[in-house]
């Protein structure tokens, strides 16, 4: 059989909501505050065919993922400051040069 029919195997990679608030938080370059993660929803209507019948039906596809800056922690929110700290900036000592 040709290698362009061979079966793909299955890789699945799991992510919790503060697995992605941290990842979006580091994406976004924030690096203080507490953020959650949110997602916009639309609602779409659409008939189906289900066993030769046409019946209506709805669909919530997620349109938008979103970080806002909250005041609490909770399971959906991350403390930047703990996930994505500042870089620290080190300033070297001036060097007097003369001619």
């Amino acid at each position: 059989m040709s290698d362009i029919f061979r079966r793909v195997q299955r890789q699945h990679y799991y992510y919790s909501m503060k697995d992605l608030a941290t990842a979006l938080v580091k994406a976004s370059d924030i690096h203080e505050g507490i953020w959650r993660v949110g997602f916009k929803f639309e609602l779409r209507a659409a008939n189906v065919n289900m066993g030769g019948q046409q019946v209506p039906a709805a669909f919530l596809p997620i349109v938008r993922v979103d970080i806002t800056r909250v005041e609490v922690l909770d399971d959906l929110s991350v403390d930047a400051a703990e996930v994505n700290p500042a870089p620290l900036v080190t300033i070297a000592p001036a060097i007097m040069v003369v001619n």
